[in-house]
């Protein structure tokens, strides 16, 4: 028998090793047994499309609902063959905090602004060349990644509000990298009724380790304009380095340097200095607060003075506040101009999706640790697993790969030397390093760098160790 996922195969001219490796990720990623594999619905289900959708719920983000596209063929082309005994594995999730909304049209369709039909897959994208999984009817804009730091417990844990202040407000300066821009805060003495709020976690080679901290807490808030300020000079201070580390990194933020008068490229910009930052760390340059020098060589703090525990949680929160807002605002801007078709601006299109993607890679590699990881000396402290919100990256950033995909015809001839600075190819859980931050770097970008010609394969959450 002539399965949906071979027909699928033979007529898009499916390469056997991708055709053999979606079928081992349809397996693993939405628990596909071996005999539902080859009819894949049920056999009274077979005739109905809309019942095919409502029966399966497919709970694993970083397919795009390819499985359901496999789906979709088989219905197009013929029915499926009745076969007896197959069950469908489905795992019931009450809560998916990445479900997205469909909106009525397929992005092919407003791309082109062509009438969209009701249809799994329209019939506009049935009859072109396009690969199934691309008809999309959801918007990168409706669930961003750091949408996850404005959860009201885990802002609230960060956020200090009950601490009984009791000393005279003083003022201290503090910057996250040597020669740079320097943020003044006015901070004060807190009363102590425990130890906890004292202690500071950090990561060292040979796993996580504490330091006591001095009791100082914000006296004053920070406005949000001064915080903006302060991230605007970091992104002068990054673009002025002499060099990211990441060959590949350098080329993309050389093409952003003359793209600069764009509001887009400058606003996502900002989204990659504050991550950045955030990844850094707070450091005291004077007065000390009583912090000491750290000299540890194993750790990521040594030859920094680090701002005491509370102080990195309250601005901290700060920065996650910014890249929240600062996302959505930087997925709005790109969504509208995609549609917008100028072909002017995409170039600037490309940039602004890498680096989206490369600041979701960094955020992904800093959450591994309780992904790939039991030890439990530092505790987990956001209400969703961390599995969980690797799980969502992924699946957004392949909406917004095949966004890309739909999108632009080829990668931009200035970004054609990007692929020969690719890091070694691999799931990134084997490529992990918790005390390098670039280990995981491409794990998402490596897909807009494909050729378009080839079939578009959703990056997989298992490559991070999500089951």
């Amino acid at each position: 028998m002539t399965t949906p996922l071979l027909r699928w195969k033979n007529r898009y001219n499916i390469p056997e090793n991708v055709y053999i490796d979606l079928r081992h990720a349809l397996r693993e990623e939405i628990s596909v047994n071996s005999g539902a594999m080859e009819a894949f619905i049920s056999p009274e289900a077979s005739s109905n499309p809309s019942e095919i959708h409502a029966r399966i719920a497919y709970q694993r983000p970083d397919f795009i609902d390819a499985a359901r596209d496999v789906e979709n063929i088989s219905y197009q082309q013929q029915p499926l063959e009745p076969q007896r005994n197959i069950q469908r594995q489905i795992t019931v999730v009450s809560q998916v905090p990445h479900q997205l909304n469909p909106v009525s049209s397929c992005f092919r369709c407003r791309l082109t602004k062509r009438k969209c039909d009701q249809r799994q897959i329209c019939a506009l994208c049935a009859k072109s060349s396009i690969f199934p999984n691309l008809c999309i009817r959801v918007q990168f804009t409706e669930n961003p990644v750091f949408q996850k730091w404005q959860e009201t417990k885990y802002e609230s844990m960060l956020a200090w509000e009950h601490l009984s202040l009791w000393s005279p407000p003083i003022k201290a300066y503090l910057r996250h990298f040597e020669k740079g821009p320097i943020f003044g805060i006015t901070c004060s003495l807190f009363q102590l009724t425990s130890l906890d709020p004292t202690y500071l976690f950090h990561k060292t080679t040979k796993g996580w380790a504490s330091i006591p901290t001095s009791p100082y807490a914000l006296f004053d808030p920070v406005q949000p304009e001064r915080l903006e300020i302060y991230i605007e000079q970091y992104v002068d201070f990054f673009l002025g380095e002499n060099g990211s580390n990441e060959a590949w990194l350098d080329v993309i933020l050389e093409q952003a340097k003359s793209y600069l008068h764009e509001p887009l490229i400058y606003q996502t910009l900002k989204l990659w200095s504050a991550h950045r930052l955030l990844m850094k760390g707070w450091g005291l340059t004077e007065p000390s607060l009583g912090m000491p020098l750290c000299h540890d060589r194993n750790s990521m703090l040594c030859g920094t003075t680090p701002a005491p525990r509370v102080l990195q949680n309250q601005l901290d929160r700060l920065l996650e506040q910014f890249c929240a807002s600062q996302e959505l605002k930087c997925l709005i801007q790109l969504q509208r101009a995609m549609f917008q078709r100028k072909s002017a601006q995409w170039g600037v299109i490309f940039i602004v999706t890498i680096l989206l993607l490369h600041i979701r890679e960094r955020d992904i590699w800093r959450l591994l640790y309780w992904v790939l990881t039991n030890d439990n000396k530092y505790q987990w402290r956001h209400p969703t697993k961390a599995t969980e919100l690797v799980s969502k990256s992924v699946y957004v950033s392949n909406m917004l790969l095949a966004y890309l995909r739909l999108g632009m015809k080829e990668v931009p001839e200035e970004f054609g030397s990007v692929r020969t600075l690719m890091p070694p190819n691999g799931p990134a859980k084997d490529q992990y390093n918790w005390m390098h931050e670039s280990s995981v770097d491409f794990s998402l970008c490596r897909s807009a760098f494909e050729d378009n010609t080839k079939p578009f394969i959703p990056v997989s959450a298992v490559n991070f160790g999500c089951s």
